[in-house]
């Protein structure tokens, strides 16, 4: 059903995460490999990250962390000099997120609530990641937060993102996992994405439709201009 978001959406998404916490983190456990084969990626066209002559290789912001696991933990212990701001909606979310990433805890910062209150200085970040977290924002926002992330990224810098592969103002899935999980999610399509990413000065370097027999996404790597 295509259907407008409410006025509540964010605040709706919170407490359904809070409630299915446990549920979306077993669940999720099936897109581990993606998440980490697209870690590798980011790696590679990033490879300052995990360089041992650098001192400080930079930080990277995680939109939407969840438990902080599979993509945080590895990030941190494959790259000793990376910082990391981690933010999430959910509380439990991002308090499990703090005991998962304890180990690493003077190099994480957390940021719980809306994404789109964040507010980082313009060219500070080394990459941003978002992972099956855009999709809950509504279609104007999602274009929103791409021009702010074109902001936030350092020339060079690379943003790993998935989006829905067709364009709709709104999805509801009531009861998804849980008694009490209701979820929103929202989409440009592949060519309203790939133009939101041009205009937010991003230009696109891999888009892929990846997926399984029950979903698929459409993902992103794109790099901020050095010059």
């Amino acid at each position: 059903m295509n259907t407008e978001p409410p006025p509540d959406v964010k605040e709706r998404i919170r407490a359904s995460y809070n409630a299915m916490a446990n549920e979306y983190n077993t669940w999720t456990e099936r897109h581990h490999h993606l998440r980490l084969s697209y870690l590798n990626e980011l790696l590679s066209r990033c490879p300052e990250l995990t360089s041992q002559a650098a001192q400080e290789a930079g930080v990277v912001l995680e939109l939407g962390c969840g438990a902080g696991k599979p993509f945080l933990d590895t990030l941190l212990s494959r790259a000793p000099t990376v910082r990391a701001h981690a933010n999430d909606l959910s509380d439990l979310q991002l308090d499990l997120a703090r005991s998962n990433l304890a180990d690493c805890k003077d190099r994480v910062e957390f940021h719980p609530g809306d994404m789109t209150r964040l507010d980082f200085a313009p060219g500070s970040l080394a990459a941003v990641v978002g992972l099956y977290t855009l999709i809950h924002l509504p279609q104007g926002e999602q274009a929103d937060m791409l021009r702010r992330i074109g902001g936030w990224l350092r020339p060079g810098g690379v943003l790993l993102a998935n989006f829905a592969v067709d364009e709709t103002r709104g999805t509801v899935f009531e009861n998804w996992l849980h008694e009490k999980g209701w979820v929103f999610w929202s989409g440009l399509g592949k060519e309203g994405t790939l133009e939101a990413l041009k205009g937010a000065g991003l230009d696109v370097e891999k888009a892929e439709v990846e997926g399984d027999e029950e979903e698929n996404f459409l993902w992103i790597i794109a790099r901020k201009a050095s010059s």
